[in-house]
């Protein structure tokens, strides 16, 4: 969720007056020109409105700890809000502070429960630092509402990772909601190819190649691997010289 959505919300709900020179802030940060933006708020009454405009200028400007620092001041004060959460959780994400993003997204879902969209980010918030059974609790607290593909395949990944047998059900299941899913093929396919199950690597990227896309470079090398080490050699080379032409130079 973009910063400025939010940001937006929250003026037209309760612009109050403190905002000093909406106009010139407001085209300052539609010309990109960040920098004159900030310098105006500075000199602009310190609103909540205000300072998650300095929030996002420094977020475009990539300079994520000082836009960290202000939501950190406002979720310490009295403006603890889902809107402002998420913003903050979003800006940690952008900064690779996963664990200050999972604590935002947690925040926000307790002041929203049962809210799929944020027990989907919470999902993912603790997917990214590779807390697989955090990321199987929230996947299955969304999955029991709605069989989100993304989810399947993330809940995939992390019982590939605890290996505890389920992964291939899960891939399996994402693929079933969405045949496209070349994230959760090449994962499936990357543990066949791991078991030494070359034969089923060869059919399952070989229908998806057939079917759905024959640029898709990844299953392409993982289909010329497999290939290659059960001696099919020109069926090998073939399909890696046309990843080559793709720009694949893995």
């Amino acid at each position: 969720m973009k910063t400025s959505i939010i940001i937006l919300i929250i003026l037209a709900s309760s612009f109050s007056g403190g905002y000093a020179q909406p106009n010139l802030v407001s085209e300052a940060m539609r010309s990109y020109r960040y920098r004159e933006a900030l310098a105006l708020l500075e000199r602009a009454p310190e609103s909540v409105e205000n300072q998650l405009l300095k929030a996002e200028c420094y977020q475009m400007l990539y300079d994520y700890p000082a836009a960290l620092d202000i939501y950190e001041s406002l979720t310490a004060g009295n403006h603890e809000t889902v809107g402002i959460l998420t913003a903050a959780a979003d800006c940690a994400s952008q900064a690779g502070d996963h664990d200050t993003s999972l604590r935002y997204w947690l925040k926000a879902g307790e002041l929203s429960p049962g809210n799929l969209y944020l027990q989907t980010k919470i999902a993912v918030a603790f997917y990214r630092p590779g807390d697989w059974q955090g990321t199987i609790r929230a996947s299955e607290e969304v999955l029991r509402k709605d069989s989100i593909p993304m989810l399947l395949r993330m809940a995939g990944d992390a019982h590939i990772r605890l290996d505890d047998g389920f992964g291939l059900i899960y891939y399996e299941k994402a693929l079933e909601k969405d045949p496209a899913d070349h994230l959760a093929l090449r994962n499936l396919s990357d543990f066949f190819y791991s078991i030494k199950d070359y034969e089923t690597v060869i059919s399952r990227t070989e229908e998806y190649l057939n079917e759905i896309d024959p640029d898709r470079t990844s299953i392409g090398q993982l289909n010329g691997m497999a290939h290659y080490v059960t001696g099919d050699y020109k069926q090998a080379i073939d399909r890696l010289k046309r990843n080559t032409a793709l720009g694949d130079s893995t």
